[in-house]
């Protein structure tokens, strides 16, 4: 896998970590049942959402960074018949790492659900693995975009243990 498709591997971990957290952090927390079947419903939503909005979030960053070279290199000639093959290329790119995050989506949603169902709805287990995952997504993170990865392990942490409480209190999933 190319380095360019390692950041939606990325984004849909988080997103999926941090979307199941919200939805069944109540059930999570209260010792309620999670049935698996209920647990690849959550996570095949989630992921779905997710990697639908990283694919129009990529296509439109792309496309607006495209228009936006054409129009400095060329700007009395720029024709969208012209830019066809690169505009196929962002479209394939952008389809890919949908896809990619759709998958990565999956997983990130099954592993606070699915440990919470194995362990015998042991919250602290299923806790304890969910912030992992955060925290190794967060080192790849400050790795890959050349900062802090304390920074970014801290970040998606505190958004984590938010949306759990939130979650808890939204009680989405009982």
């Amino acid at each position: 896998m190319s380095n360019r498709f390692l950041f939606p591997v990325a984004i849909g971990l988080i997103d999926g970590l941090i979307t199941a957290l919200i939805i069944a952090s109540h059930a999570i927390l209260n010792d309620l049942s999670i049935s698996e079947f209920a647990a690849i419903r959550i996570s095949g939503g989630s992921s779905l959402v997710g990697a639908t909005s990283y694919l129009v979030a990529e296509y439109g960053r792309r496309r607006t960074d495209m228009v936006r070279v054409a129009r400095h290199l060329n700007p009395g000639n720029l024709r969208p018949s012209k830019n066809r093959f690169v505009r196929l290329g962002i479209l394939l790119d952008s389809v890919t790492g949908g896809a990619i995050a759709l998958g990565m989506g999956f997983i990130g949603s099954m592993i606070p659900l699915m440990s919470y169902s194995v362990f015998n709805m042991n919250p602290y287990i299923s806790l304890g693995i969910t912030f992992l995952a955060l925290g190794i997504t967060g080192i790849y993170m400050g790795m890959e975009a050349e900062g802090s990865s304390v920074m970014w392990v801290t970040a998606l942490i505190l958004v984590g243990i938010t949306m759990l409480f939130l979650g808890n209190y939204l009680r989405i999933f009982q």
